[in-house]
Parts: C-alpha cells; structure tokens; sequence
C-alpha cells in the first residue's frame, strides 16, 4: 500500500487502525485495540499520537494520500499503455482490492 521508503512507527499505527476497522466494522477502534496491534504501551501512544480522534485524523488522511497515489497510478499506466474504457481504472489485484474496501469503509466513517 505505501512504498518502502514510508514505514514508520506513524505508518503502523495507520495501519494498525485501518486492521481493526476492516475486522470490526465501522466501529472507530479504541486505544487499548490500536495498542495491542502496535504493541505499543496504551500511555506510549497517547503521549506520541495523542487522543483517539488524532489518530483517526491523521489516519484518514494517509488513506487519503494512498488513495490519490493509486488512482494517479493507474491513470499513469492507463495512458502509458493505451488503454481506454472503466477496466483500465478497476482494482487489478487483491491488494488494490482491499485498499477499495479499506477506502469504503472511510468514506463510511466520514460525516456528510
């Protein structure tokens, strides 16, 4: 989902939260939840990541920035090869497949 050279402690507490979100559903996760999935201390998270709705903030927009670069991805390789038509957009792979669900349920949690 994120290239190699972005892997940090804030990238696995995103990924820690869009884990749980898929497995529970639309339910924000809690603390205890994200800690135990980092295996970060409860007081370890909060002191570097702050409450729960930081997290989920900053959370939903690295979804976002991963959206808008997959999407920027396959135009680049839509018009590189010369494809036309919906089927050059679609998810071509499970991993561009989940990263939809993963969208889904973002655009579910958010307000309108």
């Amino acid at each position: 989902m994120r290239p190699r050279n972005e892997w940090t402690r804030s990238a696995d507490v995103a990924d820690a939260i869009n884990a749980l979100l898929l497995q529970q559903g639309l339910g924000a996760p809690s603390q205890r939840a994200i800690a135990a999935q980092t295996r970060l201390s409860p007081g370890t998270l909060t002191y570097e990541y702050g409450s729960r709705a930081d997290m989920l903030r900053l959370t939903g927009i690295q979804v976002g920035r991963d959206h808008a670069r997959i999407w920027a991805d396959r135009c680049y390789r839509a018009r590189r090869s010369g494809e036309t038509g919906l089927d050059a957009l679609l998810p071509r792979d499970e991993l561009d497949l989940e990263h939809e669900r993963l969208w889904g349920a973002w655009r579910e949690l958010a307000p309108r």
